[in-house]
């Protein structure tokens, strides 16, 4: 059987499976606008409140940037929406079920819709990439064979944006992007409708870091994603967050669009916004926008040319006039 055809096949299989289970636990015929609706929320260490009387909700299809000062509970609250934090009080709804109340054995069709890049990858150091990605379908899905578990672990590490050989590489062979990106690739093994990234582009040089943004705005768009991303770059926030909640006084003060923001008084959001740093990751945004257009239109303007250039070409000797006319376009635009 050709190889292509076999791994399709697989593909397949694991995907209808995925499906019927997720229909059976109903997360699949949730309709609202809100997979994330958090009210009235509290969090404390001790004597020490992190969160007090937090709402936020969080949109079907897009990703949300979460901001806020250091010590403001951004991590907190991402684990208290995944369970591995339990408030003092409030309520958190996912895909209309209570993360706050249900049992642990009741969650368990919810926590089979996400996915979660923790800082740093967070990945088993005794196992490879392919192993890594592999213990979240074990742990949902353990009645599925060996062999496709290992095939949808190396297409989720292609997925990823990883030579498919990195699924035999230890975490310690990686560097610090290819562990966000083989985190990554675990957070996607089960095809989540949520993704939780936790600072995805800390530590990662600039052009790593672009290159991560690209892959979450493509991810999103290409599966169907509802992305809750905590960070504190400011390129991340303007290059693809179609919102952003803002964390500070133990509660969110803000929800909306950077230009939403901006038209906010509280000190802490001028502060954050209005700063050189954010000026210049804005501006950069605008150049990087501004080039778009104008290859866009560059490419428009070409193709044109060379419309025009086939309408003028005499039948008789057409192929000629038309190569030459075509190449010295292509050299005029070069």
């Amino acid at each position: 059987m050709d190889e292509t055809h076999t791994d399709d096949t697989l593909r397949e299989e694991i995907e209808q499976q995925v499906h019927d289970e997720t229909l059976i636990e109903g997360a699949t015929d949730f309709d609202s606008d809100y997979p994330i609706v958090i009210e009235g929320l509290r969090n404390s260490f001790g004597s020490q409140n992190v969160h007090e009387d937090l709402s936020l909700k969080v949109k079907r299809g897009e990703i949300l940037g979460v901001v806020g000062g250091s010590g403001t509970g951004k991590s907190v609250l991402m684990r208290s929406i995944i369970g591995l934090q339990i408030p003092d009080a409030g309520t958190i709804k996912v895909f209309g079920r209570s993360i706050t109340e249900a049992e642990p054995d009741e969650e368990i069709g919810v926590r089979s819709r996400w996915g979660v890049l923790f800082q740093g990858g967070a990945l088993f150091s005794t196992l490879t990439v392919g192993e890594n990605v592999e213990v979240p379908i074990k742990q949902f899905y353990p009645e599925i064979s060996e062999e496709l578990r290992q095939e949808i672990a190396r297409y989720k590490v292609v997925l990823s944006g990883l030579p498919e050989e990195a699924a035999s590489k230890y975490p310690a062979e990686l560097s610090g992007g290819m562990k966000k990106r083989a985190g990554l690739a675990r957070a996607l093994a089960i095809d989540p409708a949520l993704l939780f990234l936790d600072e995805p582009t800390a530590g990662l040089d600039p052009v790593g870091a672009a290159k991560f943004d690209e892959l979450t705005r493509e991810l999103t768009d290409t599966l169907g994603l509802t992305v809750f991303l905590i960070t504190h770059d400011l390129d991340t926030l303007y290059a693809i967050c179609d919102r952003v909640a803002v964390l500070a006084d133990k509660k969110v003060i803000a929800v909306g669009t950077i230009p939403e923001l901006l038209e906010t008084d509280h000190p802490w959001i001028q502060e954050y916004f209005n700063g050189p740093r954010s000026r210049a990751a804005s501006e950069s945004h605008d150049r990087s926008e501004h080039k778009l257009k104008n290859n866009a239109s560059e490419a428009g303007t070409q193709s044109g040319a060379k419309r025009e250039a086939m309408s003028d070409v005499d039948t008789d000797d057409g192929a000629q006039d038309l190569a030459a006319k075509s190449k010295a376009i292509d050299n005029d635009a070069s």
